[in-house]
């Protein structure tokens, strides 16, 4: 049914289009003149209505202001909803934020075969702990809206995405029921889009809260946490289908954060910033030289990577799958590359020669010079006259000659260079030969045996240490585990058997391919699943982390990266993108192979594309949205007759095939047929489309980002049934479309409480029809309905 909607205003009222397909209808948008960039939507609380009622949302659960009166406990902040007094109950009593801002080291994860509800606890309140530890060093809250490095938002943001994380990982795990604030939790949902990683207009058009709003959030979401831990129910062991899975999911996340949050703080001037009082620096001596950094041999031998299923902690989807790997012998230094090696790098012009760095390398030092004048030395370091000075987390010191060098992987690739043409970084197999000299990494976790009295890791440490200040392994490596990340030569891939995870299946797969390289060890500030042997993380070459390298040369050749390009986004067995595939791209003799069915049903996201370009002619729209895009194939269509179209799914394998389709125009799939015969086939967009003028971003249809900006037509074809709470979608409207503008809404109202509670449908039960409930919501939000019909 597809369904087209307009907007006719006098001179104080704007006008819109809804256009819905496969019942088809169009209407009328009427609303007062508001700021778009002021207008925020009301916060409300979504509650079962009593009985019948009829307007705006008829057929679906009652839409009314939240009940405010003070929490029973004096456990919120502020004031609460009338339906948390039967919710704020817990074991040990309210616990302020602001009471663990002395928080100092990490404690381990908890084992989920056999933890205690007391020992969650302990890990919620050690991981909240640190970070609020951490922001004390910001001197004025102002500090806060500053962005410390272009390609980040500013800290305002990752105060807020730790505790927004929660909410939307257990909303979507269906642990929780209702959101804490619907606006936060779009605000502050994504960070660096992993799709895009250098948008330089990151924060553009963002508006945000005042610092004060953001602790009173963060204090509600602690608080929700913790109350999850003391009355869930517990069953052990927590797996990986266990809905508190999301509650770990959201703790791990948490102390990825409490690093990136580290590294920005380290890129503030220090005028901005004061110790914390629980702050402790590693012990060093200004003057001290760099130890003579020898090379240890290392024999030939069989690694095997991955995480059990069956180990009793939590792990990202990256570390699970498994794979044996043969490594040559080689050579390593025993020390990671000091400060005072690094220099003589800098004295010999090594930024400035351009034999010594890759293609990309070279771009990325000019394009820091242009920026901010690269003075030819390392982002941390600060010239003092002819020498060096250290620009530590919150003071300018004297150069600490024996810390380990932080560098991105263009520099440690050129220092190697510059030593000779055989040397490199590590690779991840040769870094888990000599870890601990152990092969298997079944064998035990260093979480559990005090690594912080063995390594500068999970915050022994509020900062790097000498190379040599921890004993050796038993190889004669030091700092395999902690001080800083090592970069290793390896791009990013999954391991054999890879899942991505449901609750966040855009962890990883987003960074797998060659612009990613693999960092390995953890650093300092590693705490929790980072400071594991399983962990498998990457970043971007030219990023700055607490990161790294140690010297290798190999006796014989290394296996080189092969990827080039993305790599195929349809991993083993991920027939539910196959099978979109077929249903975007395949041709007639694919889709109807045998003389039965209904030739005029193909094409569809088609035909929903030129029913658009119809709907919109002579209105000629610059910007269209395609929400719920699927494999993008109605969003490429729509860039025939639109300059620039945006597709959004939550599926985030959807959206690589999109992006792989963007950057080369073809895809590989392969579709079972029979048993485990399958055959395959080419997804090949239209050679006179242009296919920049498109961009894909993965999203929540519920839970849209507020920097969207507007957009002439926005399409919803087959989503609106397969949203949790498809009125938070249809509110979002009124401020995506531009006066004058579109929605095309097409929907076969199939409603499945697989996907959508019964009371959120619109429409489909209690004698009430999709079509009118989506008409009364649509006539509620000023929309008026244009046309309607079926396809």
């Amino acid at each position: 049914s597809l369904k087209a909607y307009s907007d006719y205003r006098q001179p104080h009222t704007r006008h819109h289009s809804t256009d819905t397909i496969r019942k088809l209808s169009y209407y009328t948008h009427e609303h007062s003149v508001m700021n778009q960039q002021q207008q925020q939507p009301t916060i409300t609380t979504v509650v079962e209505s009593g009985g019948e009622h009829t307007g705006a949302g008829a057929g679906v659960k009652e839409v009314k202001e939240a009940v405010t009166t003070p929490c029973p406990i004096n456990r919120c902040t502020g004031a609460c909803t009338a339906e948390c007094k039967t919710q704020h109950t817990i074991s040990d009593g309210h616990r302020s934020l602001a009471s663990l801002q002395n928080t100092w080291q990490s404690i381990p994860p908890p084992r989920l075969d056999s933890c205690t509800r007391q020992d969650l606890l302990n890990y919620v309140d050690n991981t909240w702990g640190l970070e609020e530890m951490l922001f004390t060093s910001i001197r004025d809250e102002a500090t806060f809206m500053l962005t410390a490095n272009p390609l980040r938002r500013p800290l305002i943001f990752y105060l807020a995405h730790t505790a927004v994380s929660y909410v939307n990982k257990l909303f979507l795990a269906k642990v929780i029921s209702a959101r804490v604030d619907p606006y936060f939790e779009s605000l502050f949902a994504v960070g660096v889009d992993e799709m895009s990683w250098d948008d330089k207009d990151l924060n553009g058009g963002c508006v945000w809260p005042p610092v004060s709003q953001v602790r009173e959030y963060r204090q509600k979401v602690f608080d929700l946490v913790r109350q999850l831990v003391s009355t869930s129910d517990l069953s052990l062991p927590v797996t990986w289908q266990s809905p508190m899975w999301a509650l770990l999911m959201g703790l791990e996340h948490h102390r990825i954060h409490l690093e990136t949050s580290a590294v920005l703080i380290h890129e503030l001037d220090h005028s901005l910033l004061v110790r914390p009082k629980a702050w402790v620096d590693a012990p060093t001596v200004a003057t001290a030289e760099s130890p003579n950094n020898e090379f240890i041999s290392v024999s030939e031998g069989t690694v095997s990577i991955g995480k059990p299923r069956s180990y009793p902690t939590y792990g990202w989807d990256n570390e699970y799958g498994f794979k044996q790997v043969h490594v040559p012998s080689f050579h390593a230094s025993k020390f990671l590359i000091t400060n005072k090696e690094f220099l003589a790098f800098v004295q010999d012009g090594g930024y400035n020669n351009r034999e010594l760095w890759t293609e990309e390398g070279w771009r990325w030092t000019r394009s820091t010079k242009e920026v901010s004048g690269c003075p030819g030395h390392p982002h941390f370091w600060v010239a003092d006259g002819n020498t060096f000075k250290y620009r530590a987390m919150f003071d300018v010191r004297e150069m600490p000659w024996d810390w380990p060098v932080d560098v991105n992987y263009h520099e440690a690739r050129a220092y190697c260079q510059w030593k000779g043409s055989q040397y490199r970084v590590i690779t991840e197999a040769e870094w888990h030969r000599i870890r601990d000299g152990s092969n298997a990494p079944d064998g035990g976790d260093i979480l559990w045996s005090k690594p912080e009295e063995k390594y500068n890791i999970q915050m022994r440490y509020g900062s790097s240490s000498p190379v040599n200040l921890f004993p050796p392994n038993k190889l004669g490596f030091y700092d395999v585990h902690g001080n800083v990340w090592e970069w290793a030569e390896d791009y990013y891939k999954a391991l054999p058997g890879f899942e991505p995870h449901p609750y966040y299946d855009d962890f990883s797969l987003p960074c797998f391919g060659s612009e990613h390289n693999m960092m390995l060890g953890g650093a300092w500030i590693s705490t929790g699943d980072e400071a594991s042997v399983f962990a498998r993380f990457a970043f971007r070459r030219h990023f700055f982390q607490h990161l790294g390298f140690r010297l290798v040369y190999s006796d014989g050749p290394l296996p080189a990266n092969t990827d080039v390009v993305r790599p195929d986004p349809l991993y083993e067995n991920d027939q539910t993108a196959s099978q979109y595939m077929l249903f975007n791209y395949g041709n007639e003799k694919n889709l109807l192979p045998f003389d039965l069915g209904i030739s005029n049903v193909l094409d569809y996201p088609v035909r929903i594309a030129q029913e658009c370009i119809r709907i919109t002619k002579g209105a000629n729209p610059q910007r269209a949205l395609d929400l719920g895009c699927s494999v993008g194939r109605s969003t490429f269509e729509l860039a025939l007759d639109i300059p620039n179209v945006f597709g959004i799914d939550f599926s985030v394998r959807f959206i690589s095939c999109c992006c792989k389709l963007k950057e080369t125009g073809t895809l590989e799939y392969s579709i079972q047929e029979l048993g485990d015969v399958s055959t395959t086939h080419i997804a090949t967009i239209d050679p006179s489309i242009d296919r920049s003028r498109t961009a894909f971003k993965q999203g929540d249809a519920c839970n849209l980002p507020h920097f969207l900006g507007t957009f002439h037509l926005v399409l919803l074809s087959n989503v609106l049934d397969r949203l949790a709470v498809p009125l938070a979608c249809l509110q979002r409207l009124p401020l995506l479309v531009t006066p004058q503008g579109h929605v095309v809404i097409t929907s076969a109202y199939s409603w499945s409480e697989s996907f959508t509670h019964k009371d959120n449908w619109i429409g489909g039960h209690s004698n009430v029809s999709s079509f009118d409930a989506l008409k009364q919501v649509m006539e509620g939000l000023e929309f008026t309905l244009i046309e309607d019909k079926d396809l």
